[in-house]
């Protein structure tokens, strides 16, 4: 990503954070600063409660030749549990691609596809494996 589209998508990122309630924006001497609102901490603790839940888990972590790509799409209804299955997926080594799109060189484990089915989240999501790159370079 170029330096132009980072700084866009950070300002970006900022803004929706801002607009949605969870940070504020200070002014003291000059300089901008960036606080945590009460809907911000309370998020910030349900996000570690989250992570600390199941994130640290027994997941076996391996290497694959061939590319795997995951797609979801997870009702808004059901947020934690796409919260939850994005911080297992970058847990496990994958990279975000698009806005649920990830990818990456992992196996995946038996395991998270039995705690996915558990979640009752499988229907949601899409796995595929890439034999040929194509435009996707990185990998």
């Amino acid at each position: 990503m170029n330096i132009y589209k980072e700084i866009q998508c950070f300002y970006s990122t900022l803004n929706k954070l801002k607009r949605d309630g969870f940070i504020e924006k200070n002014f003291s001497e000059n300089k901008t600063h960036w606080t945590l609102t009460r809907k911000g901490k309370s998020g910030y603790k349900k996000l570690l409660k989250i992570k600390r839940e199941k994130i640290s888990t027994s997941y076996k972590k391996e290497q694959s030749r061939t590319l795997n790509v995951i797609i979801f799409d997870i009702p808004e209804c059901e947020r934690n549990k796409r919260v939850w299955l994005r911080l297992v997926l970058l847990e496990l080594g994958f990279s975000l691609l698009q806005k649920s799109v990830w990818i990456g060189k992992v196996k995946i484990p038996r395991d998270f596809i039995d705690d996915m089915r558990e979640k009752k989240i499988l229907n949601y999501v899409h796995i595929f494996e890439i034999s040929k790159r194509g435009t996707i370079n990185n990998y």
